[in-house]
């Protein structure tokens, strides 16, 4: 009983101390020494006035264990996920890297645009995640002209040949 009698005697002295005195902070001698300005800016940030709503382009994406490729095609609205394993080949443009031709599982995928070397190097190493085609509407226009740019996806289904085309 003793114990817990002068345990709240302590407390109750600290507190009223703390009202008799001015509050301070343990870095008031570090504003003394070396002035406010050093902890917190004075200057007001600026205004944002016609700001864009639209997001940072990415032609694509990468990341390691990837089972599916997504693609992202906004001129038809549609996206895809195909699975890497049926990814049969990837052919691409030598030259200047232009254009990306995929044959995947019964689907052909030809991608289109500029810079396109880093896509097929990811691609090539299973870790492209998605690739997204560049629309103005939604994306504001890449700062950088040296990275990719995906001007168009476009997917189209393998067919038999048909008997009149034989003749």
């Amino acid at each position: 009983m003793n114990v817990s009698r002068q345990t709240a005697t302590v407390a109750i002295v600290t507190v009223s101390n703390l009202k008799d005195e001015p509050m301070t902070d343990s870095f008031d001698e570090f504003r003394k020494q070396f002035g406010d300005q050093s902890i917190t800016s004075k200057t007001t940030p600026e205004l944002v006035v016609n700001r864009s709503t639209r997001q940072l382009y990415e032609a694509f994406g990468t990341k390691d264990k990837i089972i599916r490729l997504g693609l992202r095609c906004s001129s038809s609205d549609m996206g895809h996920s195909l699975q890497y394993n049926y990814i049969t080949n990837v052919t691409y443009k030598l030259s200047d890297y232009s254009e990306i031709f995929l044959t995947v599982g019964g689907l052909t995928v030809t991608i289109t645009g500029i810079n396109l070397k880093p896509i097929v190097d990811a691609l090539n190493h299973h870790t492209c995640d998605f690739i997204q085609e560049y629309d103005p509407a939604q994306f504001a226009e890449p700062s950088n002209k040296d990275q990719p740019l995906v001007r168009k996806i476009e997917v189209g289904v393998i067919r038999a040949p048909t008997q009149a085309s034989h003749q």
